[in-house]
This record gives structure tokens, sequence and C-alpha cells, in this order.
């Protein structure tokens, strides 16, 4: 039976490692699987086995999933998982941050909000960068500030009136400069420092009518004022 430990030879010093860090380290070498097994005095298959995806090949598998799942990112991780036979945390992992399509629910809606926001900035020669999925904010601005994208698809009435009502939640008040609120039936967008949101209600968020009723209110100057992205 061979030993599980071999002398291996290691630029400047001799060192006693275990088998299958040898065999790794081999590999990464560029030593073949049957030149290891002969080292180790067992068959090809049997390095495999021991290897795994570890080594030269499963470093280049690696790379080669990565630049397959970054070159699709008008596909869903569900999407890509299905192509490639990997979990979804796996895509999810090799998509290293980068926006990509989502599949629906409240996560489709908020990516959705966003690109039309980005679309809009860009119109007005706002620059900015989109930023991944998972970052605590939506949108850095060239002047360095940054933003968050919310956006509400319905409204309520309040006791006793007729005005509609829409919700935002606005939770991340240490993290980002502005809010960008956009009511989704009427595209109307709010540009709301966050400094001028006073009193929020005990979950964070914000609620105002739209439109308003006598074209005053609390939140009323910040309706379409992309102007205070430039500052």
């Amino acid at each position: 039976m061979a030993s599980r430990w071999v002398l291996f030879y290691l630029g400047d010093k001799n060192k006693m490692y275990d088998r299958a860090e040898s065999m790794k380290i081999m590999r990464k070498k560029g030593i073949t699987l049957k030149e290891i097994g002969k080292i180790h005095h067992i068959s090809r298959q049997r390095v495999h086995q021991i290897i795994g995806n570890t080594g030269i090949m499963g470093e280049k598998r690696r790379k080669i999933k990565i630049n397959f799942v970054i070159n699709n990112l008008d596909k869903t991780n569900i999407e890509l998982a299905n192509i490639m036979g990997i979990s979804k945390d796996s895509v999810s992992k090799y998509r290293m941050g980068l926006r990509h399509k989502i599949s629906g629910g409240p996560a489709k809606k908020g990516a959705d909000a966003e690109n039309y926001v980005s679309e809009i900035l860009n119109k007005m020669n706002i620059k900015h960068k989109l930023m991944s999925h998972k970052n605590n904010f939506d949108i850095l601005l060239s002047n360095g500030k940054t933003a968050d994208v919310k956006s509400t698809y319905t409204y309520s009435h309040a006791p006793s009136q007729t005005e509609k009502y829409y919700k935002f939640h606005t939770r991340h008040k240490q993290i980002v400069d502005f809010y960008i609120c956009i009511i989704w039936l009427t595209k109307d967008i709010f540009i709301i420092p966050t400094m001028a949101i006073k009193n929020p209600k005990k979950d964070g968020s914000i609620s105002f009518p739209w439109p308003y009723k006598h074209k005053i209110g609390k939140y009323m100057k910040y309706y379409n004022n992309f102007d205070l992205l430039r500052q």
C-alpha cells in the first residue's frame, strides 16, 4: 500500500506533505495525472478521484464557467443553472457582483425601477454607475454621492380622505445621500435627500399623497428635482 505521506521538494527545502496535498501541488506545477500516479504507485484514475476538480484542469473549468456566466448576463440565475447543470448559488457566485437579469418577484420590480431611473439619468447626462443587486445602495454618482431607488406599485387611501397615498421604504439613512422614489403607475419621480426625511414611520418608511390636492406638500419641491444629483 502506498504511504499517505511523501517527501516532496518545494523550492528551498524538503517538507512532508499529505498525499492528497502533494498531488494537488504537483498538478498545479503541470505534472500529469499519469506521472503523479507513478510517483504514488497508484492509477491515473485514482489520482483523479483524490484530486477531484483541483489543479490546472479544475482551474480551467472554473474560468470557463465564470466567462460563460459573465457573457450571459441577459439570463437569470435559474436559467444558467439549468444550462450549466450547477446550482443557482454557484451561478450567483460566478456573477462576481455584476448586474444581471432577474427572474421575477419584488427583486425584478426593483431592478426594473433601477434600470428605468438609470436610463433617465443617461438622457439628462448625469454621470453615474448602477451597482450590483447585492450592494447597499443602487446608484453611485460621479460626484461621489449615493442614491437608493425605491418604487411603489400600489396606493392606499387615508381615512375619510380621497387622496392616493404612496409608501416608500427608506431604511438606510446612514448609507445613502438620496432616495429616488418612483411611482410606477405614473412614472412620477421624487429626488429626496436623506436629510430631508423627518419622522419616518416605525418601519422606516415614508408616505405622501400624489398628486397633491392643493399643489403643496412636504416632498413637492423634490418632484423631478434631478438638479440635486448634480450638486
